[in-house]
């Protein structure tokens, strides 16, 4: 009796296949997914670069601490005095800071700006910053020139405020999630 022998792959074998060919499509997938992740935090820690060097600017311009960091347009934050309490985009003296995004209409009792860092709208994307200066209210940690805290994606913040030191970094460990 004469068996034939059949060419090809066993159902087991096919399947074993398309197995394997999965996982390295999910790693791969996942990878991009933390790789773009990393790249929004980097804009984000530009963006509170940015804030930063806005406060510090108008401090050298003004000889005083601005009272008000307020989203002026979708693209520019404008630092200021604005009488005792910021309800106001300050208008006569500032300085602005142009950011990439969207900014929204920040928490002022919190010093807090909210910004979509993509500018797609989209309320995943968005970012928190928390800006205070000696005289914000409240105001930044004693021994705390300007206080940029900038909440990132995955939890965690960066500190990057002048000068960072343990005040900074316990200020902002508590006002990010």
């Amino acid at each position: 009796m004469k068996h034939k022998i059949l060419k090809g792959f066993t159902m087991v074998e096919l399947l074993v296949a398309m197995a394997i060919i999965g996982l390295l499509i999910a790693t791969a997938i996942w990878g991009i997914g933390i790789a773009q992740q990393g790249a929004r935090n980097t804009q984000r820690r530009e963006a509170g670069a940015q804030i930063l060097a806005g406060a510090t600017e108008y401090f050298a311009r003004f000889n005083q601490q601005p009272n008000c960091i307020f989203p002026f347009s979708a693209t520019e934050v404008r630092f200021g005095t604005n009488g005792a309490t910021c309800t106001a985009a300050p208008t006569t003296q500032f300085y602005a800071v142009p950011l990439a995004g969207n900014a929204v209409t920040p928490n002022l009792t919190t010093q807090r700006l909210s910004v979509d860092i993509t500018g797609n709208g989209t309320d995943a994307q968005r970012t928190e910053y928390v800006v205070r200066t000696a005289a914000t209210n409240p105001p930044a940690p004693a021994g705390v020139n300007i206080l940029v805290c900038v909440c990132m994606e995955g939890g965690g913040f960066s500190d990057l405020s002048e000068p960072q030191g343990t005040a900074s970094r316990l200020a902002c460990g508590t006002v990010c999630p």
